[in-house]
């Protein structure tokens, strides 16, 4: 863990010292889609060969993510983001099929550094994700010390760093990708939407004698 700190660190200060802010405008705001995969997805896929299930089949989600962002000034923003996965065995037993499924949540809080170059066609990020994870566990599976329709919740807080990208391919449309340290995924790729001061204010000409072609101030 001391090793991905450091590194995120590192990463972190050379980008500062090779970037400009970028042109994050105050009450500019942004919704993002997100379809990713998780750590513990990739390691089931991984070692289902060896997990023995008898005829039982795993299917898993991708990570499904809804975010909102708002920018408080040219450099920060700050937001919320939800998301979802969904783990399941599955074992036909004639005409039924029992199952057993973990469903994760997560409600988060995430601030974020905009640190790309001046450009309204780009925003490069950093930042945290601050939340509280949600384990849903059902079965229809006879499961050791699990009986028959078992439900339970558990929670636990999550906290994860991010940097992440979003391309704009037309003024408020654009799309993206994002890399992660933490719960709950590390990668996941974005459709985004933003809204609001999306526009440079121009400056509004304070001499009286100033003019423009076809305008003429007194």
């Amino acid at each position: 863990m001391r090793k991905l700190v450091v590194l995120f660190s590192f990463v972190f200060l050379f980008i500062l010292s090779v970037t400009a802010f970028s042109q994050n405008r105050p009450g500019q705001q942004t919704i993002t889609l997100g379809v990713g995969s998780s750590a513990i997805g990739f390691a089931l896929r991984i070692a289902s060969p060896a997990l023995n299930l008898n005829g039982q089949q795993l299917s898993i989600t991708p990570m499904l993510s809804l975010g909102y962002d708002n920018a408080i000034d040219s450099v920060f923003s700050i937001g919320f983001i939800y998301s979802v996965q969904n783990f399941t065995v599955s074992q036909k037993s004639g005409n039924y099929t029992d199952k057993f499924s973990i469903v994760h949540n997560n409600f988060a809080i995430r601030p974020l550094l905009h640190l790309t170059k001046k450009s309204e066609k780009n925003d490069f990020y950093l930042g945290a994700r601050i939340g509280y994870s949600l384990f849903n566990f059902r079965s229809t599976l006879p499961i050791n010390n699990i009986p028959n329709e078992a439900f339970a919740l558990y929670g636990g807080y999550s906290f994860q760093a991010l940097i992440g990208y979003r391309g704009y391919v037309t003024e408020d449309i654009g799309l993206g990708f994002e890399f992660a340290f933490g719960r709950p995924y590390w990668s996941s790729l974005l459709f985004c939407y933003r809204f609001g001061q999306t526009k440079p204010i121009k400056n509004i000409p304070k001499s009286p004698n100033y003019t423009q072609p076809g305008i003429q101030y007194k």
